[in-house]
Order: structure tokens, then C-alpha cells, then sequence
């Protein structure tokens, strides 16, 4: 994943998380086309758990 695409998944991932959001998780999971196991590896921590 480039820097650009990795940079807005972490701040759209925090969004989601400090608004506890399940529709913007739902919209990151789908935009970025993660799998279930990058999704819930994010959910649990999304300032760090990002993919590579």
C-alpha cells in the first residue's frame, strides 16, 4: 500500500474508532478492500495496526 492510500486508512480508521462507528468501519473495510484478518487487526488498534 502507498504512503498517501496507508495515511488516509490510519486517519479514517481513527475517525471510526473515536466516533465508534461501525458503518465508517464498514466503509474502511470495503474502500480499502482489507481482508477480515487486516480488518480486525486494525479495529483492535487503528493508529498502529496498519498494513503494509
Amino acid at each position: 500500500m502507498n504512503n498517501d492510500r496507508q495515511e488516509i486508512l490510519k486517519k479514517m480508521a481513527v475517525l471510526a474508532y473515536q466516533k465508534h462507528s461501525q458503518i465508517l468501519w464498514d466503509a474502511v473495510k470495503e474502500v480499502f478492500e482489507l481482508s477480515d484478518e487486516e480488518y480486525l487487526e486494525i479495529q483492535k488498534k487503528p493508529m498502529y495496526g496498519l498494513v503494509q
